[in-house]
């Protein structure tokens, strides 16, 4: 997966911030869906110069809502509806 932010990173002006926070993104994401995203992201960003952080984080938050990256977990039975001031 790695390998696809290393490439991204030769393709395009990104700053270690910026890899850092493409990193964070992915972590909560299924690999299958990381390397999606990271294709995906890749290809968005073809072309251009330069990037703000802004821009990516948007980008990216895009394309995974986009194309169903995300999928949460499902908590129902394991933790209470009430809020523990509510007990």
């Amino acid at each position: 997966m790695f390998g696809v932010i290393d490439l991204l990173a030769q393709e395009r002006p990104l700053g270690r911030c910026q890899l850092d926070a493409i990193k964070r993104l992915c972590q909560p994401l299924a690999l299958p869906c990381r390397d999606a995203l990271l294709r995906i992201l890749a290809y968005e960003l073809r072309g251009r110069r330069e990037i703000g952080d802004g821009e990516l984080h948007r980008i990216a938050r895009t394309i995974i809502k986009d194309n169903r990256l995300f999928d949460p977990p499902d908590l129902d039975g394991r933790m209470p509806r009430v809020s523990k001031w509510g007990r």
